[in-house]
């Protein structure tokens, strides 16, 4: 899954990089829930929809938190 995209379920983003975690917390202050309490079997394209997210910005910042080794 080196190459995340918006089609991508947030639990196997979480189960192939546990570090994500804490990209996803930052986003759950901003939309006022809990992510992965909320969304963990929606993929990205239905969490940055439904909460009005930059889906850019956070494809971008899971891309670069998968390419760190």
């Amino acid at each position: 899954m080196a190459d995340i995209s918006a089609q991508d379920v947030l639990l196997d983003i979480l189960t192939e990089y546990p570090a994500a975690v804490e990209i996803i917390k930052e986003y759950d202050e901003a939309v006022g829930v809990c992510l992965c309490c909320e969304m963990l079997f929606a993929t990205l394209a239905e969490i940055v929809e439904k909460y009005d997210l930059d889906r850019n910005e956070l494809i971008t910042r899971l891309r670069a938190l998968a390419a760190t080794p």
